[in-house]
């Protein structure tokens, strides 16, 4: 074999680029870590647990950004005097203010708010502009635990405000690596709690996409390309084969515009009767109904061609289902819980609900309602979503087994 082979260019090739990554990366790191080399490794293990994520300098702060489950988190590093030591924010679709900070707080905004947890009420000062949908959202045990966990010092501040959620320390932490990456954790918890809430369909949340690359980096790729190419264009039959099912299959019982209009819904199918709770399968057949994943309902009086709600499940979270009401080929609801079974209210049966104290809707119902049941073993973890004046409301009912369904 010739020493200037195919195989062999390749090979010089391919050490070439390594060297200039090697190079690159040494070069990058000591200028993105400058002043920062006391938590260099803290941000690289912080970087390292998040998907798409960059490490960069926004001019005497550092910057760690990136995603977890599709979520967008950024964490910035500051030695600045006149800035938060550690600041967090993370996406959430969230469309209230909702504030804790500590007491004397000078620059308080909404009005002021009991929280329900101990141990932050003891300390903080809780404010929101939206005491209905802020009571809502702290209504959640796992929302009660999570805010509890940020708020562990009296030098923190947590924000919740349209389309993020914002966690801001005073001082960089000790253990750095480990206390941010705990925080990471519960705000990407508080996040999926929000996205539960009715109407969080409405505020998107877009995970965060890095697109500046160097001309270093492009030059290597090019060259890496254009190595590859031979390889990808002899070894196509084969990988053809190995690549699987076309991925635009849609799933059963779908037409193509909610495929279309439904987020990651390939990831999801329609659940089969045996997977529903089989206490709530025999609750409804005694109510006279028949248990179903796929419900048509007439959501107000327009008489709206489409309005199908779907029960979904996934086998990557197998105690975890996903309802999805889709009105007009628009999502109107989505909530993903653990979730026993869903069903049609009548519109006549609407009115005739008997609701819990706490959670009676503001409005009257336009057409049916959409039954989803959480636990059936709990008469008040059922939640009623319908139609009112082009809006979605919900309300939770005292007792759901007194729902007549017929």
């Amino acid at each position: 074999m010739s020493v200037f082979s195919p195989l062999a260019v390749a090979a010089l090739v391919v050490a070439a680029v390594s060297l200039l990554g090697i190079i690159a990366n040494a070069v990058k790191r000591s200028r993105t870590f400058a002043g920062y080399e006391e938590i260099a490794g803290d941000s690289v293990r912080i970087a390292a647990s998040l998907a798409g994520s960059e490490s960069f300098r926004d001019g005497h702060d550092l910057i760690v950004s990136g995603n977890r489950d599709g979520i967008p988190l950024v964490v910035r590093f500051s030695n600045s005097e006149a800035s938060p030591g550690l600041n967090i924010r993370c996406g959430a679709p969230v469309d209230f203010l909702l504030t804790f900070s500590a007491e004397g707080d000078p620059h308080p905004v909404g009005q002021l708010l009991r929280s329900g947890i101990a141990q932050v009420d003891s300390r903080f000062t809780t404010r929101t502009d939206d005491p209905i949908q802020a009571k809502l959202f702290l209504s959640s045990a796992e929302t009660q635990k999570q805010i509890g966990n940020l708020c562990g010092s009296a030098n923190t501040f947590l924000t919740l405000s349209p389309g993020k959620i914002e966690l801001s320390e005073a001082l960089i932490p000790v253990a750095t690596a480990d206390h941010v990456l705990g925080c990471l954790h519960s705000l990407v918890a508080l996040s999926k709690q929000a996205a539960k809430m009715p109407g969080a369909y409405r505020t998107r949340v877009e995970p965060i996409r890095h697109e500046r690359t160097s001309w270093l980096l492009r030059l290597a790729l090019t060259i890496g390309v254009i190595v590859a190419v031979g390889t990808v264009v002899s070894n196509q039959a084969r990988l053809s084969k190995a690549e699987g099912p076309d991925p635009g299959v849609r799933p059963d019982g779908l037409s193509r515009e909610e495929v279309n209009a439904i987020p990651d819904v390939r990831q999801w199918r329609a659940a089969d009767p045996t997977e529903l709770s089989a206490d709530f399968t025999a609750w409804m057949q005694r109510s006279g109904a028949s248990p179903a994943s796929k419900i048509e309902l007439v959501p107000d009086e327009k008489g709206l061609p489409s309005s199908v709600a779907y029960l979904f499940v996934t086998e990557k979270t197998p105690g975890v289902k996903r309802v999805v009401w889709v009105v007009d080929r628009q999502v109107l609801c989505d909530v993903v819980d653990k979730i026993d079974g869903i069903a049609k209210v009548p519109k006549q049966n609407m009115s005739r609900i008997a609701w819990s104290e706490s959670s009676t809707p503001v409005e009257a119902a336009e057409g049916d309602g959409l039954l989803v049941v959480r636990d059936y073993g709990d008469a008040t973890t059922a939640t009623v979503f319908f139609v009112s004046k082009g809006k979605l409301y919900s309300g939770i009912p005292a007792d759901f087994h007194n729902v007549d369904l017929r």
